[in-house]
Formats: C-alpha cells, sequence, structure tokens
C-alpha cells in the first residue's frame, strides 16, 4: 500500500513585520510545525513525503531555519522516504532560487522546468510536478505533464487555485476542473489556498 503525507504552504523563513516583537515567534512556531510534520511521516511509515510549494515564504532564507530543513530530509532520507517539492510562488524557480543553491540529501526530488517527474520503480509510481520559473507565469500548472505508461500509480504536484465560477476566475496559476478530470493523476497535491 502507498501512504502519501501531502503538504504545503509552510512559508518557513516569513518575517511577519507586523507583528514586530512577536514575529520570532511565529517564525519559530512554523519551523516547530514543520518539524511535527516530519515526525509524523516517520512515525505513520508514509511512503511518500510531498511538500506542493510555498515550503520557504522567500528565497532568502538562511541560518538555522536551512540547517533544520536539511536536518529534517536528512531524517527522512534514514527511514527510506523520498520526498518530493514543488516551488511555489514564495520560493519560484527562478534565477536565485534557494533550491538552485542548497544540496538536498539523495531522497529529495525538487522539481523544476527541466526535472518535471520522478520515476519511484520500486513503488510503481510516478510523481510529477511543473516548475514554474517566474510567479506570473498565467498558464496551467498541468498543461504539457505526459503520463509515464511504465507507471501503475500517477501523482501530480500543482501550486496554483482552482477555478470557481464567480468566485475565482483568473490567478497567476489556475486549473480548471475538467483539466483535473482528464489529467490521468490518481492524487493530485494541490497548494497555494491556504483555507
Amino acid at each position: 500500500m502507498i501512504k502519501v503525507l501531502h503538504t504545503a504552504d509552510i512559508h518557513l523563513g516569513r518575517e511577519f513585520p507586523f507583528l514586530r516583537e512577536k514575529g520570532r515567534e511565529h517564525r519559530n512556531q512554523l519551523l516547530a510545525t514543520f518539524e511535527r510534520i516530519v515526525d509524523l511521516a516517520i512515525d505513520r511509515k508514509v511512503t511518500l513525503f510531498l511538500i506542493a510549494g510555498d515550503l520557504f515564504d522567500t528565497n532568502r532564507v538562511h541560518g538555522i531555519v536551512i540547517g533544520k530543513v536539511l536536518a529534517a530530509f536528512k531524517k527522512l532520507e534514514d527511514k527510506g522516504i523520498p520526498v518530493c517539492i514543488l516551488p511555489g510562488t514564495h520560493d519560484a524557480y527562478d534565477k536565485d532560487s534557494i533550491y538552485r543553491f542548497l544540496s538536498f540529501p539523495l531522497n529529495v526530488t525538487v522539481f523544476t522546468p527541466d526535472n518535471e517527474k520522478k520515476v519511484y520503480e520500486g513503488l510503481d509510481l510516478t510523481v510529477y510536478g511543473k516548475a514554474f520559473d517566474d510567479k506570473l507565469i498565467g498558464e496551467s500548472p498541468v498543461r504539457g505533464l505526459s503520463i509515464v505508461k511504465e507507471s501503475n500509480f500517477h501523482i501530480g504536484m500543482a501550486h496554483c487555485s482552482i477555478r470557481i465560477k464567480g468566485f475565482i476566475e483568473k490567478d497567476s496559476m489556475i486549473l480548471d476542473r475538467r483539466e483535473i478530470a482528464n489529467s490521468g493523476f490518481d492524487y493530485l497535491a494541490l497548494g497555494h489556498w491556504h483555507s
């Protein structure tokens, strides 16, 4: 059985300037929440750990946050749990992307414009993610992703809004429900909406 833990929009490194002295407390709480999510993945013996965008609040995160993220991914690697990360709108895969500069453990796959799928042969599973190099791309985050016929199971990842007539009809990246239905994915891990 494949067991997936899917999370998104953790926004590590967020400054919270409007909270003044309480900002640090909230930054620490985000980091502690991320560490609890990793511990949950280990406790529940998940097969795959997915982050569907905005792990970081910005591409300018330093110090202890980076160290703790890398340590958490190493804990997952030690338990044999692969990680797939799709950059989001806050940590977009642009020329200054944090994902270009970090050396992740071998269990971590970061989707980029040149790397849109990861095949896990032992799981008979492929994960797909389309990273964009600009925050305002204006196209479907699943258009052009092609299903690998060699895998039995297919998980897509997208950091976007869902088009809802009369409520959300425009966004920098938007998915139509028909696109989801026709995608061929067995599961679609979404990020971007916080509620």
